[in-house]
């Protein structure tokens, strides 16, 4: 039996918008490569609106703390670090709730709503809706709002193509950041004193100085740098722009309370703008690269892109996804998987036990653990379900347990049969594209086909060829082939520890909510048994107690090929660890991890173990050029 909701004793984590230190090594050891790296969608819909936008030509009193906390939103908590800023724009009638007493903090900002929400900061009349854009009407809630952007110059030049504006589409970090330097500087147009209406920020921001500052697209450069020096940012940047990411409704709270500050200069509103702070503190690790680099060995750099078959690490991945279709009610975790096949398929011997998703996914299925020489084709695999091919074992039960790659290949096909859509494009809509990850369960399918990397095996014999790998692509139709479910997500460190980061941080990235809390929980739940070899299994995800000096871990391990690989978090302290690795031997340390990957993780997570949460928090970047040793 199943332990239930993983019971956190901690306190839930409150990372602001940093991910966790996350490592994700990429260990070429017999071609002498290694780069460690560390970092840090969902379908939504607009809550509900007024008819008409609110209004009023009166100028608010003067609001205190005490006057916004009075004002609360069921969905919000108070230790919330940005709780204050959604109460101030919501008593200044800036953003309203989403009807029921709740405000829906993690949805994403539409381009409808951000407009209607600096409309109203304007405290100016609206002027007729003219037709402007082919996809709103004259009629639409915030027609009035767009049409005063428009006059105003919010939106020249961002139209999309055939003039339509997109009303639904979520407002990315760039486009916001030129939607608030434009309001600020018509804001101050209008008003007396214009020249010293727009001041920096004592605490600006160099583009510069962010990493990915040269990403920014040419167009949005100069709004993103003018934001950044005015500190209207302050709240959701530390060092890294990320331009493309989608803002949610409380980051968008958080830079319209700075921008009210800007432009009015309203004391609680100045108050809280200047309590804002992304998170980003540079900690103990960020100070020990050197000492990392140097406990790999033997090695030459190689870049955090390069691409790798992950082998079964590609299993959280397809987790992953079922969590994804579970979350939006495509999937019931513990119906029979013939609903989604279209013929009865259960065990005969357990008529009351179905084999389940949830089975599936903690191998306890009763189906038959087949090698990789049985087809993995829709109509063998269709035809084995249909014969009632199972052992004797009850589906579900602990007892069962058998790890099944087979298993993972009929899970994949399930989940497609049942979305009817590849699980590629079910988790690039709903993560990948939104954490920009190039990725694939098929290594043909990847992007960046520039980055694979060839596979090595111990003594230095070719497992995967670059070319071999760009052979794998996506079957004719959804749900028509389970041949890459179990080991062939191709993948680089670095966007695996993005991965890695949405596990440890609770379902969120970048302060973005991508997978729900719940569905996080479900795959940290463990069997209440402890299996044979010490460890727990829970939904894909496996798990020790009391291993390399935390009190307990989630992690993968994947091999093939010659890739020995392992993921891991600790959901107490949200740290976490990606080694991949070639050409290593196939070893294992004392708790069943590959050595080369276990050697690494223990003195990681003793390096970080000593830090405080806040510095556990901080980003790192790129480490090379680690020289001397055996690798």
């Amino acid at each position: 039996m199943y332990q239930g909701k993983r019971k956190r004793k901690r306190p839930i984590r409150r990372r602001n918008l940093l991910n966790p230190v996350l490592f994700g090594c990429l260990i070429l050891l017999t071609a002498a490569n290694i780069i460690i790296y560390a970092a840090g969608g969902t379908e939504h819909t607009e809550p509900e609106q007024p008819s008409e936008p609110i209004h009023s030509q009166e100028a608010p009193p003067p609001l205190t703390l005490a006057d916004i906390r009075a004002a609360s939103f069921t969905d919000i908590a108070g230790s919330e670090p940005w709780a204050d800023c959604v109460r101030y724009m919501a008593c200044q009638g800036i953003m309203g709730g989403a009807g029921s007493g709740v405000f829906q903090p993690e949805r994403l900002m539409t381009r409808s709503a951000a407009v209607t929400a600096l409309f109203r900061m304007s405290g100016e009349e609206a002027p007729p809706y003219g037709d402007t854009f082919q996809d709103v009407q004259a009629g639409d809630w915030y027609a009035g709002a767009l049409a005063w952007a428009v006059q105003a110059g919010l939106f020249d030049g961002f139209q999309t193509e055939g003039y339509a504006f997109g009303p639904q589409e979520p407002v990315t970090r760039a486009q916001l950041a030129m939607l608030l330097v434009r309001h600020a500087a018509y804001m101050a147009s209008r008003a007396e004193g214009a020249a010293n209406s727009c001041r920096p920020s004592d605490a600006a921001l160099d583009l510069g100085s962010c990493k990915d500052g040269s990403s920014v697209p040419e167009e949005y450069a100069p709004y993103v740098s003018e934001a950044l020096g005015l500190g209207l940012f302050k709240g959701m940047v530390s060092d890294t722009v990320y331009p493309d990411l989608p803002v949610n409704r409380w980051q968008t709270a958080q830079a319209l309370t700075a921008l009210s500050a800007l432009e009015t200069g309203e004391p609680l509103a100045a108050e809280l703008a200047g309590a804002l702070q992304a998170g980003s503190i540079p900690g103990k690790t960020a100070a020990d690269h050197d000492a990392m680099q140097a406990k790999v060995k033997d090695s030459d750099p190689m870049t955090a892109d390069h691409k790798m078959r992950v082998a079964s690490l590609s299993k959280v991945s397809v987790g992953m996804a079922a969590m994804l279709l579970r979350d939006r009610g495509v999937i019931d975790l513990d119906a029979s998987i013939g609903d989604y096949w279209g013929f009865p398929t259960h065990n005969t011997r357990y008529p009351n036990s179905p084999v389940s998703i949830r089975s599936l996914l903690s191998h306890t299925s009763s189906i038959p653990m087949y090698g990789d020489d049985v087809s993995r084709s829709r109509s063998a695999v269709e035809a084995r379900l249909r014969s009632n091919g199972y052992n004797s074992l009850q589906p579900g039960s602990v007892w069962s347990w058998g790890y099944n790659n087979y298993g993972f290949a009929v899970l994949g096909m399930t989940l497609e049969l049942a979305a009817k859509d590849y699980l590629d494009n079910i988790l690039d809509k709903n993560l990948w594209s939104v954490m920009d990850i190039d990725t694939a369960f098929e290594g043909g399918e990847i992007q960046a086909a520039d980055k694979l990397a060839t596979i090595y095996r111990h003594g230095g014999s070719v497992g995967r060829s670059v070319e071999a790998q760009k052979n794998y692509k996506r079957p004719s139709a959804p749900g028509g082939s389970g041949s890459s479910f179990a080991g062939g997500l191709t993948i680089s460190a670095n966007d695996f520890a993005k991965l890695l980061s949405l596990l440890a941080n609770d379902g969120t990235y970048q302060g973005l909510r991508l997978l729900s809390r719940e569905s996080v929980e479900l795959m940290e739940t463990r069997f209440d048994q402890i299996l044979l070899d010490g460890t727990y299994q829970a939904l894909p995800l496996r798990s020790q107690d009391g291993i390399y000096g935390r009190a307990r871990l989630y992690y993968h391990t994947g091999s093939a090929y010659g890739v020995y690989n392992f993921m891991s978090y600790d959901p107490e302290t949200g740290d976490g660890i990606v080694v991949l690795s070639s050409g290593a031997s196939a070893a294992r340390d004392g708790n069943g991890i590959y050595a080369v990957c276990g050697n690494l993780a223990r003195y990681f997570y003793e390096l970080t173990a000593s830090q405080p949460a806040t510095e556990a928090a901080a980003e790192l970047g790129p480490v090379s050029g680690a020289e001397g040793g055996n690798g």
